[in-house]
């Protein structure tokens, strides 16, 4: 399988109340094309960093990002939303995602009427898209404070979807939600990856649906990956004692 993304290298530094945090430091990992990489690490670690970085929304102070071969490092906001057609990321909090003025059919087009898709043939598309996520296609109509979370997650997860792209990157997508409506995303996820020819990079705090969802597994502390390999290597035969502590907090 071809590479679709590469980091090397690559170090973020934030100051906060005028001290300097290294939220990443010299992080280098690969991703294969089809392949469901995750990301594990508590809070602070540097997991949603490293989704920023790989997005342009942040901009690393060292090191270089590379999508399907091409640098995308420095990409201006023109470059960025071609860059967005062929990756996507749906992130933690689903309304917040949303602006609360815009209904959710015109935020889920959006995407499809920068590239130049007409009004009518985005709605076909967006209403095709409504159904396979799961939801009614009268909530098109509705704007992000009417809808549950699960409801406007799967919301979220249209709108990703809907330009196809190669690469999904899903931060911390459960966690907001219940247990019950954690399951139904993660099966809905599940059912996306078997059917849509998409890699997923997972970014969660929570190692047992990293193991339900993922092919292989890195393990971030303090802006560092201290381990990686595939889901078994990493949680049947953990080597650091960080990874031990992350496994032994499901099974208490």
């Amino acid at each position: 399988m071809n590479t679709i993304l590469e980091l090397k290298d690559i170090s973020k530094t934030f100051t906060k109340k005028n001290t300097l945090h290294k939220a990443l430091d010299d992080v280098s990992f690969t991703m294969k094309e089809g392949e469901c990489l995750g990301i594990v690490g508590e809070s602070g670690s540097g997991k949603s960093t490293v989704a920023k970085i790989i997005t342009c929304l942040e901009r690393p102070d060292n090191g270089s990002i590379y999508f399907k071969g091409k640098d995308i490092t420095g990409l201006t906001r023109k470059e960025r939303k071609k860059l967005y057609k062929n990756m996507q990321l749906i992130f933690q909090m689903p309304v917040d995602s949303f602006n609360p003025r815009i209904k959710l059919g015109s935020s889920i087009i959006e995407g499809m009427l920068n590239q130049g898709i007409s009004k009518s043939d985005a709605k076909l598309r967006m209403y095709g898209f409504l159904d396979l996520v799961g939801i009614p296609r009268e909530y098109a109509l509705k704007y992000p404070h009417e809808v549950s979370g699960g409801e406007c997650q799967r919301a979220a997860i249209a709108r990703a979807i809907m330009t196809s792209p190669d690469l999904l990157i899903c931060d911390e997508v459960t966690s907001a939600l219940d247990v019950t409506v954690q399951k139904q995303i993660i099966e809905l996820l599940d059912k996306l990856k078997k059917e849509q020819s998409m890699s997923y990079l997972f970014i969660s705090h929570d190692i047992a649906l990293v193991q339900q969802f993922c092919d292989r597994v890195l393990v971030m502390y303090q802006g560092q990956i201290v381990e990686e390999g595939t889901v078994d290597q990493v949680i049947m035969n953990p080597k650091e004692e960080y990874t031990k502590k992350l496994i032994d907090a499901v099974l208490l």
